[in-house]
């Protein structure tokens, strides 16, 4: 394992290292640091670099880390390299993102910063973008800035328009509730839904508690059953302290949640041209499937280049339900468009 620490100027620096941080990363990972605008963004990368195609994953939340995540695509990683980088103020970040700094334009320089460390690093490989959830929208914020260096790219259930997202979302759980209280069950709870939906004027924000709390009972997020990613030992031994990940969410989520919700960038997504693979939940009720042909339709990539799969068995996140059938699309798709 490597151990690199570098600023936005790439400059090494020696640093202590946690180690619970360390001792995480093993065999032939590669851990190393950007500092950048008061923000300590770890980076890992995994699999086979071997390969010169490496694939950036951009993390949803945001604040939530790559942590629980980089367990889904080891089938990947047989083939290419992964890139888990935690963005500022999420998952083991340290640091200090001020407020003023958690901004959409302030994540898409530091995207930008990692694919330059990425290229200076490993020699300029093939590389490939992969935004789940809210990294669906700062994929695509990145893409219609940078148009070259990037390779291909990969939208899971993203959030490119969160506008029609918090809509259709409303939407999606209302219907839930109605086909509830239709077959009884549940009907004082579901019925309070309803009210509390048709009462409600405010932006539903990832903080509006009883928006989350109706996402959760109506299995919104996952479609199989509701996923516990943490035990109790996770918040003490795991990688990262499960409680600095609650607080680098949480600082996430009251910072952004205003210039996220108002979001959307379809009006500039034909300036994104390259080969693109759209992935979406088909039970997807955070930001339900409608939005998969939203993204197809409004990016600028010619037809024969873009493909929008749907994954049956699956909610807000595929890599998770279906992982094998997902691992196969990705790996199909990036030999498609590899060099």
């Amino acid at each position: 394992m490597k151990v690199l620490f570098m600023d936005k100027k790439t400059r090494v620096q020696s640093m202590l290292i946690l180690t619970i941080l360390v001792l995480s990363c093993t065999g032939d990972d590669d851990l190393f640091f950007l500092r950048n605008k008061g923000a300590d963004m770890p980076v890992i990368v995994r699999g086979n670099k071997t390969s010169g195609i490496f694939i950036l994953y951009l993390h949803g939340g945001p604040g939530n880390g790559t942590y629980v995540w980089e367990n889904f695509f080891k089938e990947t990683e047989k083939q290419f390299a992964m890139v888990f980088w935690n963005q500022r103020a999420a998952g083991e970040s340290q640091g200090n993102a001020r407020s003023g700094t958690m901004t959409i334009k302030q994540f898409v320089e530091d995207t930008h910063q990692v694919i330059t460390l990425i290229n200076q690093l490993f020699d300029h490989p093939q590389i490939f973008l992969m935004g789940h959830s809210w990294g669906g929208l700062l994929g695509t914020a990145y893409l219609v800035q940078h148009t070259s260096g990037i390779s291909g790219w990969i939208e899971v259930d993203g959030a490119h328009n969160k506008v029609l997202g918090a809509k259709l979302s409303k939407e999606w759980v209302m219907d839930f509730a109605r086909r509830q209280i239709d077959s009884g069950k549940d009907v004082k709870y579901w019925q309070e839904a309803l009210n509390w939906y048709n009462t409600y004027k405010g932006p539903l924000t990832y903080t509006t508690r009883h928006y989350t709390d109706y996402l959760d009972n109506a299995h919104a997020y996952y479609f199989k059953t509701n996923y516990r990613f943490y035990k109790i030992n996770d918040y003490f031994f795991g990688r990262p302290n499960g409680f600095d990940l609650l607080l680098n969410a949480s600082y996430s989520d009251r910072t952004m949640q205003d210039e996220i919700v108002a979001t959307d960038l379809t009006p500039v997504m034909n300036r994104i041209t390259i080969p693109a693979l759209i992935c979406w939940g088909r039970h997807d009720g955070a930001l339900p499937v409608e939005l998969a042909m939203d993204a197809y339709n409004a990016l600028g990539t010619e037809n024969s280049k873009k493909t929008v799969v749907y994954f049956e068995e699956s909610a807000h996140s595929p890599m998770l339900e279906e992982t094998e059938a997902f691992n196969q699309e990705v790996i199909n798709f990036i030999n498609k468009y590899k060099l």
